[in-house]
């Protein structure tokens, strides 16, 4: 008999790391670095500082969104499905400094031509906390992102399904405030053509 919750995390893991791809791919071919949003039913470009403020939104909204999850953990020992992508030099040293049981790698290659990989394995909970904890904005930033500012967690016994739904709830109200602010205060936003659905 088939057990669709032993299937769930191997699906889970695979559409995570298709959607790390795809978003390597898109950013390091799009050239102008700029961002169309939408707020309550308008749409807005951002350019200069507010770009820059929209990305600062993001990659702490992602650290608060990580940290969340990390609190979750009831066992600092249990071991933690995560995935993460780098250069292939710099998994190897990520993998050995934080004793990453590594379960799944896809070659990837980056923007000319650096060889890289996606990874999917186990951490401790204790370990992963301290990664987390020690991450700054840079790391999360899309143009200087690392190894550990691109760790996404999978569902697992210690982080739930429902668990992580609530996390994304907060990360999103967090940047849907923060982006209030930016189009309210920038002089660096401009009004733009709704051409895409806003995701509920």
């Amino acid at each position: 008999m088939v057990s669709f919750t032993r299937l769930g995390i191997p699906i889970i893991g695979s559409l995570i790391v298709g959607g790390l791809i795809s978003f390597i791919i898109v950013f390091n071919f799009y050239p102008e670095k700029h961002e169309n949003v939408q707020l309550d039913g308008k749409c807005f470009e951002l350019k200069g500082a507010a770009h820059n403020a929209y990305n600062q939104l993001l990659a702490q909204s992602k650290k608060n969104y990580l940290k969340i999850l990390t609190s979750e953990i009831s066992n600092p020992s249990a071991m933690i499905p995560i995935t993460f992508t780098g250069q292939n030099t710099e998994i190897y040293r990520f993998v050995d400094k934080y004793d990453i049981a590594v379960t799944s790698r896809q070659n990837i290659t980056f923007y000319p031509n650096t060889q890289g990989s996606v990874i999917i394995g186990n951490v401790s909970g204790i370990t992963l906390s301290v990664i987390v904890n020690n991450l700054s904005l840079n790391d999360l930033l899309a143009s200087s992102k690392s190894i550990p500012g691109s760790i996404s967690i999978i569902p697992n016994k210690q982080i739930t399904q429902l668990e992580l739904e609530n996390a994304s709830l907060l990360e999103k109200g967090f940047v849907q405030n923060g982006l209030t602010t930016i189009i309210k205060n920038s002089d660096d936003v401009a009004a733009a053509e709704c051409r895409y659905q806003s995701i509920p």
